[in-house]
């Protein structure tokens, strides 16, 4: 009964470890595709509110804390022939499952960029 008191939290850490990883590369996924499809929602609409954009990216997101922290940038970059809108992702936190870990991760920022197709 010893050895298992002693190897229990060893393998409860190795287990919530696991689960944690598993999660936040969901997370990184999830956050990657938002952009992604905010920027291609972005380069097909006529005429460009920017607004629009920030709500369509946070909606991609889910809701809830995770959309609220986000900070959302969209932008229509270059000249007229060669037009494009970029937008990023960026400061969305991410909670572990051992809180009791004194860490605040947040994800990385992604960023999706496309030609805008009314030129």
């Amino acid at each position: 009964m010893l050895e298992f008191a002693l190897v229990l939290p060893i393998l409860l850490l190795i287990l919530f470890g696991i689960i944690d990883s598993g999660r936040y590369f969901y997370d990184v996924s999830r956050l990657t595709n938002a952009a992604r499809d905010a920027a291609r929602w972005y380069a097909v609409q006529r005429p460009l509110i920017p607004g629009d954009c920030e709500a369509r990216a946070r909606s991609l997101l889910g809701g809830g804390d995770a959309a609220s922290a986000a900070e959302v940038s969209c932008q229509l970059l270059g000249t007229v022939p060669n037009q494009r809108v970029r937008v990023q992702i960026s400061g969305v936190p991410f909670e572990l499952l051992a809180s009791f870990v004194p860490l605040e991760p947040t994800l990385p920022p992604a960023t999706a960029e496309f030609r805008w197709e009314f030129q």
